[in-house]
């Protein structure tokens, strides 16, 4: 904007532009808020320049504000170590809310190498998805219901775990329970389909609950 309207400039020259206002601007008065959806390499490139370069310690992404109440859980999920290869060599995947259609298609690559290397995989999604069909066990809550569900499926973990004789009201919870039972290391991914809703605030916490146990 110039003079209360809006000017076409080229590239060079509102880089230039955007270089000098940068340049005079104070390490307080400046801030960045980076997509959480870049690459890892680009946010660790934004968090580079706003701290080594602009001085700054004000780097923020949208990811408190897409995930609200979970922000915290969402933070610790993202501190336990994982990687691609993990999927890969998986006896065990579990995916709440993934649907690969849509996203995370590195993942799908990497899923179908386990499937076919004889990994099971659990997925829970009310709705149906991409892995409705392919997955050995589908956990379907009612919508509304992920975070309850969730739970539930803890309580039969420790259940089989325990060898407790008590069943369950689901098959499904049961039968993804004894996939799980004896596991160290089991594969948890977590797909944005069940994150856009009130209903599911809490699910996070819920799944961070389930890697841990």
């Amino acid at each position: 904007l110039k003079e209360g309207g809006r000017v076409e400039q080229s590239w060079d020259d509102a880089v230039e532009l955007a270089a000098e206002k940068l340049s005079e601007c104070a390490a307080t008065g400046f801030g960045m808020v980076v997509s959480a959806n870049c690459s890892t390499e680009d946010l660790y490139i934004a968090q580079k320049f706003s701290r080594v370069v602009m001085g700054s310690d004000n780097i923020e992404t949208d990811a408190r504000r897409f995930f609200g109440p979970d922000y915290d859980a969402y933070v610790e999920l993202m501190k336990m170590p994982g990687t691609l290869s993990d999927i890969k060599h998986a006896r065990v995947i579990f995916a709440a809310g993934l649907d690969v259609r849509f996203g995370q298609s590195v993942a799908n690559v990497e899923m179908r190498k386990a499937a076919a290397n004889g990994a099971r995989i659990i997925t829970l999604n009310p709705e149906e998805h991409s892995l409705s069909v392919s997955s050995d066990v589908w956990l379907k809550p009612r919508p509304g219901e992920e975070v309850k569900y969730v739970e539930n499926f803890l309580g039969t973990i420790v259940e089989v775990e325990e060898d407790t004789k008590a069943g369950s009201p689901d098959d499904g919870m049961r039968e993804a329970a004894v996939m799980l039972r004896g596991l160290d290391n089991p594969v948890v991914l977590v797909g944005t389909g069940l994150l856009r809703r009130d209903a599911t605030r809490g699910l996070l916490g819920a799944v961070k609950k389930l890697a841990e146990t």
